[in-house]
């Protein structure tokens, strides 16, 4: 159909291999972010943590861009509303995943949101024309099953949780429309393809994350103030400059991983970000995982 005409790039071998390792790169990336997210929860609200990220990455995307010779901080007109929604799927699959986690436990979250590489590759069969295979099919329901089990869904305490059925129910919409609105991002992100420059895609991200993340914080019940989001110890600003900057690189990664591969097999790298996390927490916050997750 029309969404599949235009802007798809032609995909060679060469190009798909460095696309995937762009993607590998990408989840050491989103890893750390994860990782420094998880040191100042306590300090700062998601929203808050949200807009941080957000203004941060829109700096660096600002100054990339304005010293790229003759690159538009808007795209190409013909690509500006795609990039809005882009930009627009990012920040609520952003928002809905932070909400999920605030109504369920880490382990349910988790293997609801990795549902994403699968919805990717289906949207991406469907609406780009892009082959999917069996094969693929295959490692995406093995690697969510996998994600599953280091989840550890049948520990002890696990059972012990106690949720409220109407906050289970929102919790479990929350992370699917989550899951959904990245996947839609990325198949912008394919639709547009080579045609749109990587950095401009960053900079809509950042600059709709900034912009909506103050009318989250209303709606959540806190009021946006400036002097809150002041870290107050050195270490607050490093981390929180950090989580930006990571965020920023890790987006750039993926965005121009998905410009040179399919959707589908380029979103089923994702899945290594779990493990990536688990290494990380090992080695900074000391988090042993046990024999069912290895």
């Amino acid at each position: 159909g029309h969404l599949s005409a235009q802007f798809v790039p032609n995909v060679s071998g060469t190009s798909s291999i460095f696309g995937l390792c762009l993607m590998m790169l990408s989840v050491v990336f989103s890893s750390m972010q994860t990782l420094f997210v998880r040191i100042l929860h306590t300090h700062y609200s998601s929203f808050e943590l949200a807009f941080s990220r957000g203004f941060v990455q829109l700096v660096l995307s600002f100054l990339w861009i304005l010293f790229t010779p003759k690159l538009s901080f808007w795209g190409p007109p013909s690509s500006r509303i795609w990039l809005v929604l882009r930009g627009l799927a990012g920040f609520i699959g952003m928002s809905c995943l932070y909400y999920s986690l605030h109504l369920l436990p880490l382990g349910d979250t988790t293997v609801i949101f990795f549902t994403a590489p699968l919805i990717t590759a289906i949207l991406a069969a469907l609406l780009l024309k892009e082959p999917i295979s069996v094969y693929e099919i295959c490692a995406g329901i093995l690697c969510l099953f996998g994600v599953f089990l280091m989840t550890n869904p049948f520990h002890k305490q696990h059972l012990n949780i106690i949720i409220q059925t109407n906050d289970r129910f929102l919790g479990v919409c929350s992370g699917l429309c989550a899951a959904l609105a990245v996947a839609i991002a990325y198949i912008l992100v394919r639709k547009m393809g080579a045609s749109v420059d990587f950095k401009v895609n960053v900079f809509y991200f950042a600059l709709i994350s900034t912009l909506l993340s103050p009318i989250g914080m209303k709606l959540s019940g806190s009021n946006f103030n400036i002097h809150s989001l002041l870290p107050q110890k050195t270490f607050e600003w490093i981390v929180l400059f950090g989580i930006g900057t990571v965020g920023f690189i890790g987006n750039a990664l993926l965005t121009l991983g998905l410009q040179q591969c399919e959707a589908g097999p380029a979103t089923l790298m994702r899945f290594l970000e779990v493990p990536s996390s688990f290494i990380l927490g090992i080695i900074f916050l000391h988090e042993i995982p046990n024999t069912v997750t290895i």
